[in-house]
């Protein structure tokens, strides 16, 4: 398995990998996703702002994120109660589309 920064040429592959997800997640009942969101507009700006990476097996693209400083604004209210206390969420980092091959996802 390897993980690696996206490129240009992978958005073919990663939005296969992207049909075959939402595919899996529509079979689940799960409709977050569909046929247009994450889109292959998004997905190219991630990997143009080298926030994108990509999981291999054999030179296959079978799980991708994105992973940058940006928080969606559903996520802002969100309140932790940790060891510390409560507190919102104020990450270094925030992962974003979140994607695993329709046939892998309940490896």
């Amino acid at each position: 398995m390897k993980i690696r920064k996206a490129t240009l040429e992978d958005i073919d592959n990663i939005m296969h990998m992207y049909n075959s997800c939402v595919s899996g997640m529509i079979d689940e009942g799960i409709d977050q996703w569909d046929s247009t969101y994450p889109n292959k507009q998004i997905l190219l700006k991630d990997i143009k702002c080298s926030t994108y990476f990509v999981v291999e097996i054999n030179k296959e693209i079978i799980a991708g994120i994105n992973i940058d400083k940006n928080q969606d604004k559903t996520y802002l209210s969100i309140k932790l109660i940790g060891r510390y206390g409560e507190s919102q969420i104020s990450p270094k980092a925030t992962p974003n589309w979140i994607a695993v091959s329709g046939g892998l996802q309940s490896d």
